[in-house]
């Protein structure tokens, strides 16, 4: 996660959207580090019949608002593609970067 002259964001919300292939997962979200970075890991997959080893997913960023009792208005998403592994296996990681427009 990096502002708009690519400096790391901390502190930014992090999670999946609904998936862009019409499944559903769920997995908590996870704030950036110091250097921006984040990790999610989605733990269960509801997926149309018929699904590929893989899926789309919209990873959604949003700025934590100062006061906390306002709505970000500072939101961003990109559009992933994971693969899917069965239970007790390890699908690759993927690396997504996501700028928003902090100075």
């Amino acid at each position: 996660m990096v502002g708009a002259n690519g400096q790391p964001l901390s502190g930014v919300s992090v999670g999946p959207a609904p998936s862009a292939d019409g499944g559903q997962c769920n997995t908590v979200y996870d704030d950036t580090d110091a250097d921006g970075r984040f990790a999610l890991r989605i733990m269960r997959m509801h997926r149309p019949m018929g699904s590929s080893d893989s899926v789309s997913l919209w990873i959604r960023a949003a700025v934590r608002p100062v006061p906390p009792e306002v709505n970000s208005t500072i939101i961003d998403r990109t559009l992933v593609r994971v693969g899917v592994a069965s239970i007790g296996g390890v699908p690759s990681p993927v690396v997504a970067t996501i700028v928003l427009p902090v100075e």
